[in-house]
């Protein structure tokens, strides 16, 4: 097998896991483990806001306090994670990190561009369980809570 099959295969290993980061520290602990060579996934929204009469565009993380991390149990130290300014924990579903399937991840990439406000009225006739819920809650703490419900589920 060529090195470039080998490389491949080691590659296809990772999973994405779900940290948790301090409060207001998601941005900080991207910065940290980016540093680090670690690969990071932190979606983002685009949201109208009202400042001093002014409409503006605010950019926020699409789940607060929540990074994707994508790691090998093979190739990766993940002993650093924890101790990483910004970082809180590795989430568990159970004693092991909870893996995320690639479809979850592939479905916010595909979303973090859309304008949730645009998708306000559509929210309410998402299903519960749908990753559509992901990203047309326009509230926060309900997209992290419909996060959670969906990665809890097996």
């Amino acid at each position: 097998m060529s090195s470039h099959g080998s490389i491949k295969i080691k590659n296809s290993m990772k999973n994405w896991y779900l940290i948790m980061a301090k409060p207001k520290q998601d941005e900080v602990a991207e910065h940290n483990l980016t540093a680090q060579g670690y690969s990071v996934y932190r979606p983002r929204v685009s949201l109208k806001v009202m400042r001093r009469g002014k409409e503006v565009v605010k950019q926020e993380s699409l789940f607060p306090r929540c990074l994707f991390i994508q790691l090998s149990h093979q190739t990766d130290n993940w002993g650093p994670i924890r101790s990483t300014k910004g970082v809180l924990e590795l989430v568990r579903f159970g004693a092991h990190p909870a893996v995320i399937r690639d479809e979850i991840i592939e479905t916010i990439k595909a979303r973090e561009a859309v304008d949730v406000q645009q998708l306000q009225g559509n929210a309410a006739s998402a299903p519960s369980a749908d990753l559509s819920e992901l990203c047309l809650n326009q509230d926060a703490e309900q997209r992290v809570l419909a996060l959670m419900r969906i990665l809890s589920k097996k």
